[in-house]
């Protein structure tokens, strides 16, 4: 049983993760965690397309409008779209004016935090001891 989740975990998640990953010229491991968590969402191409058209660019070391678009600024946009993406549901009832279906629809606590903290912190490569969730992980 276990064998079988292992590999439809490695075909469903993990290889389109890496493929799609040389696609993006996504190459650090913080990159990955944030693509890899996102497909686990279902949601990564959905996120992908909102950064491209954000901005401009198909690929991190691609020219847009604001010049080279570096890994860190993809990957801060990136999380951006997908908290955006994730707080759709609250948005749509408040707009409603729904406020208490906004309060259950709304923000939750996600991983989307957490990358984002470590990226403010320029941890692309996940080194080194930090903190996920209140919890310390040595890195690589």
């Amino acid at each position: 049983m276990s064998q079988d989740q292992d590999e439809i975990f490695e075909q469903h998640f993990h290889r389109p993760v890496l493929d799609r990953a040389r696609q993006l010229g996504i190459r650090t491991a913080l990159g990955l965690a944030c693509l890899y968590d996102t497909r686990i969402q279902g949601v990564l191409d959905i996120v992908a397309q909102a950064v491209q058209e954000r901005l401009g660019v198909t690929a991190v070391g691609q020219s847009g409008p604001s010049g080279v678009v570096d890994e860190p600024t993809w990957l801060r946009t990136f999380l951006g779209e997908r908290e955006a993406w994730l707080n759709r549901p609250a948005d749509r009832r408040e707009a409603e004016n729904k406020p208490v279906d906004a309060q259950f629809c709304g923000p939750q606590p996600s991983a989307s935090g957490e990358l984002r903290q470590l990226l403010q912190a320029g941890n692309l490569n996940l080194a080194g001891e930090f903190t996920v969730r209140g919890q310390r992980v040595q890195g690589v």
